[in-house]
């Protein structure tokens, strides 16, 4: 797959052991890894698709994932933390609030950098040198390593993913990897390489042609197609609007939208119609919706593409008077929302509203994120965050009063589990 079609799609793995094992080279003569199959008489019970407003598994029982985001997508290509404790103990740490999901980021500069050096994967210390100098690389790899036994420092990208994903399928959490940016940095902005401001017109076809790409080399996987805004809005596609005329925030123009055959995106025409999944985020930073009070929030995630669910149309409907019903149902994940992990927790807003939403139509949710610190953001090292689940040292968590009342809780709530 051509990595400039990557950076439209997500692949989703129940279980993504990357290789079994590294006897064989990490690309074949077709320039594609070998694919690991799965049974489905064990969990995760693959392949996956979607049936309706559910993702089902091959018991064509529903699944619903409530979890977190792992970024890995900054400087040094590599999952954030693992200087500071082993990845056993840090999916001890996301299994101990219940959550089944990890929603792990990565750069298409990482993959591009595996076919610009003909195949041969990045090692741990080249990737770690190269990210943060010469010093502190080689302090950190050795960190790493002493972190996770069996590391050297020649381990490689996708020896890594593959010890977080066969730790993950043992403790029956189910990994998402997710194309996060196009450079490896800190997420987002309209230069890093995929969140860009485009058209209706770009995001279908890119997305049509990367999906074609994915589901001709392995037609077992779901995909999952993000949203317009920084993946605030699907709007287009679930409502089957003109994609020439459709609004959109901040797109780009199409001078000749009124003069252009009209054209409309309809899943059902391909072949992997029941391998999508629509995924949409949203923050109380966001340029365009208010984020102010639940009934506006339920009637804009309606809106944005939550209506491809089934659901009834919301209350404040009314007020927007732009809540058109679907024209498919398709399954829709919350993949990113979050917010300052201390007390302010439990009286903010969006997360209540968010909170009641999922569990009131059992969506699908990962938060932003895991990470209490990242070993380089944005040029500076050593980067605590305190919207982070985590804390800084990777061995506890930054508001253990939040976990125990709002996550847990939250989780529990969720059903199909």
């Amino acid at each position: 797959m051509a990595p400039q079609l990557a950076a439209w799609t997500s692949l989703v793995f129940a279980w993504c052991g990357l290789a079994s094992g590294y006897h064989v080279p990490l690309l074949g003569s077709d320039g594609l890894r070998p694919r690991l199959e799965t049974s489905g008489s064990a969990w995760p019970y693959a392949p996956f698709s979607t049936k309706g407003r559910d993702i089902v598994n091959a018991k064509d029982e529903a699944v619903t994932w409530a979890g977190v985001n792992w970024p890995g997508s900054g400087e040094t290509r590599v999952p954030e933390g693992l200087e500071w404790s082993s990845v056993e103990s840090i999916l001890d740490q996301v299994k101990s609030v219940g959550f089944n999901f990890i929603r792990l980021t990565y750069a298409i500069q990482a993959v591009d950098q595996i076919y610009d050096r003909d195949g041969a994967d990045v090692t741990l210390e080249v990737a770690m040198i190269n990210g943060l100098g010469y010093a502190n690389g080689t302090k950190v790899t050795k960190e790493m390593m002493a972190k996770n036994p069996g590391w050297t420092k020649d381990t490689t990208w996708f020896e890594i993913w593959d010890a977080i994903a066969t730790a993950a399928a043992e403790r029956e959490i189910y990994i998402h990897p997710d194309v996060h940016v196009g450079r490896a940095q800190w997420c987002c902005n309209n230069t890093d390489g995929v969140t860009q401001d485009y058209s209706w017109v770009t995001l279908v076809g890119n997305n049509t042609a990367a999906t074609d790409a994915i589901h001709n080399v392995n037609p077992n996987i779901l995909v999952t197609w993000s949203g317009m805004q920084y993946d605030q809005d699907l709007s287009a596609l679930t409502t089957g609007l003109n994609i020439n005329t459709a609004p959109a925030y901040k797109a780009d123009a199409i001078r000749d939208r009124y003069r252009r055959e009209p054209s409309y995106f309809n899943l059902s025409d391909h072949a992997w119609a029941e391998k999508v999944v629509y995924e949409l985020h949203l923050y109380s930073m966001s340029e365009d919706l208010d984020t102010g009070d639940c009934l506006t929030i339920e009637a804009e995630l309606y809106r944005n593409g939550f209506n491809a669910l089934g659901i009834d149309e919301p209350a404040a409907c009314n007020m927007t008077n732009d809540c058109a019903p679907a024209v498919r149902h398709t399954p829709v994940i919350l993949s990113e929302f979050g917010s300052a992990q201390d007390a302010m927790l439990f009286s903010d807003t969006l997360q209540g509203c968010l909170r009641n939403f999922t569990t009131a139509h059992n969506i699908s949710w990962a938060l932003w994120s895991l990470a209490g610190s990242y070993r380089i953001r944005s040029g500076a090292q050593g980067v605590g965050d305190t919207w982070a689940l985590g804390n800084y040292d990777w061995d506890g968590w930054n508001f253990e009063e939040g976990i125990e009342k709002w996550w847990k809780p939250w989780v529990a709530a969720m059903s199909g589990r």
